[in-house]
Parts: structure tokens; sequence; C-alpha cells
């Protein structure tokens, strides 16, 4: 992307900042993580983006035959010895949405099978409820999008109107976009080629009030002991219009 080189680059990349990651660290409580046009994925630039296990879950090598020539730093996440285990690579819950927020996430479902999956803007895990997100959910192999706000108080969630059904075993990118007004978010599925296989939309429950604070990134569990979840790829979040700060 084009700018101003005659100015300062922290200009620019205050303004315009990206945060990414293509999972090439070793295994354990963080990734390392990148900033194109701004910056790192939480914070510094090594071990950076929290990996939180919970009830033993645990990321490891991916099976045999996943990672590919152009899927580079393929991470799986794996149910550990208990039921209802899992993974999240995420930051906390201090990101409120007002518009122009966008997430986009690579990955390769290895069991649907009494998995759940979330991917974009939430603010817990599962097992746990979303009280306040914007992001994609799977489970049982079916994704659709959701928004929530202060859902289990005063507010609600609401689904797309309509799902998609994956197959395990195959590389997906899935994107979470909210417009500039944060008045809509819009859920996008494609396989690695760029085809679109399926998208939708929802323009109620998005989160935007004070104290409807999120975090970013994807979380994977399992109801069932020592299961491989999802193996990921890459991640990324940006926003869509300049930052005024």
């Amino acid at each position: 992307m084009w700018y101003d080189c005659l100015g300062l680059s922290s200009d620019y990349t205050r303004a315009n900042p990206i945060y990414f990651t293509d999972f090439v660290d070793a295994f354990g409580t963080s990734i390392d993580s990148y900033g194109g046009g701004g910056g790192f994925w939480m914070g510094s630039p090594i071990n950076n983006t929290a990996g939180v296990a919970f009830s033993g879950g645990f990321p490891t090598a991916p099976s045999a035959g996943v990672a590919t020539a152009n899927t580079p730093g393929v991470i799986r996440i794996r149910s550990g010895s208990n039921t209802d285990s899992g993974y999240k690579y995420g930051n906390s819950n201090t990101q409120l949405i007002t518009g122009g927020e966008q997430y986009e996430v690579i990955f390769n479902p290895a069991t649907l099978t009494n998995s759940t999956m979330r991917f974009g803007f939430y603010d817990a895990p599962p097992p746990l409820n979303v009280v306040d997100g914007a992001y994609l959910g799977v489970s049982g192999g079916i994704m659709f999008g959701r928004t929530a706000s202060d859902d289990g108080g005063a507010g609600g969630n609401t689904a797309t109107g309509t799902s998609f059904n994956l197959v395990a075993g195959t590389w997906y990118r899935a994107r979470v976009t909210v417009n500039s007004n944060a008045t809509r978010v819009d859920f996008y599925l494609y396989n690695l080629s760029g085809t679109q296989l399926w998208t939708d939309n929802v323009t109620t429950n998005i989160p935007t009030a004070s104290g409807r604070e999120t975090g970013s990134g994807v979380s994977a569990m399992n109801s069932a002991a020592s299961t491989n979840i999802v193996h990921l790829d890459y991640m990324a979040q940006w926003w869509d219009k300049p930052l005024v700060r």
C-alpha cells in the first residue's frame, strides 16, 4: 500500500495498523506475530499473541500431509485428556467495536464432530458463552455468523439466517467485516483459490456501547478427549479506514 515516503512512516502505521501471524513460532503459550503497516499483534515483536489452554488443550505440530507449499507455519490445536478442552490464540477484552474492523483466518478443521470454534471478535472462548462479539462460529461442522451485545443481560444475540457445512480436512479462508459505522457485520467464507463459498450479514446486537469491549482471535474446543480439532495457518486483524489518533 502506498504512502507519502517523504513524511514519517510512523504517521501511516499509527493510523493504518494491521496485525498478523503465520504461526511460525515454536509451540507454547505464545506465538511470533508481525505487523505490516503498524506494530505487532498484541504488543511486542516476539512471543506476543497469547495462547491460552482450557481443560488441558494444547497446540502441536500439524498432522502429516496437512501443511502445503501455500500454507506455511501450520499449528494444530488438540484437545487434552479432559473433555471440553481446547486452546485459544488471541488478545484480552480491550477493544471496542466502532466501525471498520476486519478479521481474517485461514484454517483447516480436523474434526467437526463435537467441535466448537470461534473466529473474530468475541470476549470468551468455548465452552463459555459469548457476551459481546461479532464472530464466526462453528458447531458440529456448521459455520455461522453471530453478533452479541450484553447477551444474558439487557441485550441479546443474532445469528445469520444462513450457514455453511464445512468439510473436515479442507482449507478455508474466513473473514469478519464490520462496516464503517458499525451498523452491519458481514461474514465471508472462501476456498484458498479465492472462490467465495458463503456469505451473510447481521445488523442487530452489534456490541458498540461503552463497556462492551471484546478481544479478537481464534479458539477451538472439542467435547471428546484427545482429539485433533483444527489446523491454523494465518490470522490477521486490521481497519479499513484510517484511525484518527
